[in-house]
């Protein structure tokens, strides 16, 4: 089934999402096209992102380098359309500001 989501003007589809996370992990562990990322902060601190394609914090980045989500902003998604082939995983690595709260999903899809 395919899924929009929706914040502001940003519509994503993806037909699959990862269960939500809350530190730095690889999120999918195999070939996929990357669509994009719903970020929850904590309401406070901001959130720094990066996401790359591999099984660790190295490699082809799929976003610029070190993108920051403003905590305030509470909730936000990062969508890419069309999407990002992936060959190796994605692996997104997460810090927040002043030791705070983060909870992510990415959204891929890999044609299972």
């Amino acid at each position: 089934m395919l899924r929009r989501y929706n914040q502001s003007d940003t519509l994503l589809q993806a037909l699959k999402v990862t269960q939500p996370a809350t530190e730095s992990a690889l999120a999918v562990e195999h070939e996929c096209v990357f669509n994009g990322l719903i970020i929850k902060t904590d309401g406070v601190n901001d959130v720094t992102i990066n996401v790359y394609d591999n099984d660790e914090a190295s490699g082809n980045r799929l976003l610029p380098s070190d993108v920051v989500i403003l905590g305030s902003v509470g909730f936000c998604t990062i969508g890419v359309a069309p999407g990002i082939d992936v060959v190796n995983g994605v692996y997104v690595s997460v810090s927040v500001a002043a030791y705070g709260d983060v909870e992510y999903q990415v959204l891929y899809d890999d044609g299972l």
